[in-house]
């Protein structure tokens, strides 16, 4: 009993934790990387509202007055290289969440080195409004004057963002 206790421990439990600490960086960098597209998105949005926006610190308010600011099909700060065209800002937030998912799966491809509640968090970003909106609205013709209809699924997406913040600061 005490033997393959002691097999056990040193075998496969030592190997695990080593594997562990062996892609902790790759999955540190890549989830910390959908919070900086996130961070990105609010700095740009911001600049387009002529506001001083920060993740950490935005407020739905704020995200509400920004996106009123914003007509939805002016320029974005974001160029597609091949046609050297401007993108407008439909286009840049659909770019922004097809960029996140393509860096969730990379993430999530490492499933078995996740704790439970990091995968929490990231299916969190992953099922929120904002990316089930965005990517069907931008295949549409679109009316709307400004961006405000699609503030609060934004917010909550930025509050999704804030809350991996919180895990990769405290657990990487």
């Amino acid at each position: 009993m005490v033997a393959s206790y002691v097999f056990y421990l040193i075998v496969v439990h030592i190997k695990e934790v080593d594997d562990k600490a062996t892609v902790a960086p790759y999955l540190k960098k890549h989830s910390r990387h959908v919070v900086g597209i996130c961070e990105s998105q609010v700095v740009a949005i911001g600049n387009a509202a002529n506001l001083v926006l920060t993740l950490d610190a935005v407020t739905k308010a704020q995200v509400v007055q920004a996106f009123s600011a914003i007509a939805p099909i002016s320029s974005a700060p974001l160029h597609f290289i091949p046609f050297s065209s401007q993108t407008n800002w439909m286009q840049y937030l659909d770019h922004h969440i097809g960029r996140t998912r393509s860096t969730l799966e990379k993430v999530l491809a490492q499933i078995i080195f996740l704790e439970a509640h990091h995968v929490k968090l990231l299916m969190d970003i992953d099922d929120c409004v904002h990316f089930l909106v965005i990517p069907q609205i931008v295949k549409t013709p679109i009316r709307n004057t400004n961006l405000s209809a699609f503030a609060n699924e934004f917010f909550d997406y930025c509050q999704a963002c804030r809350k991996l913040k919180t895990y990769i600061d405290a657990n990487f």
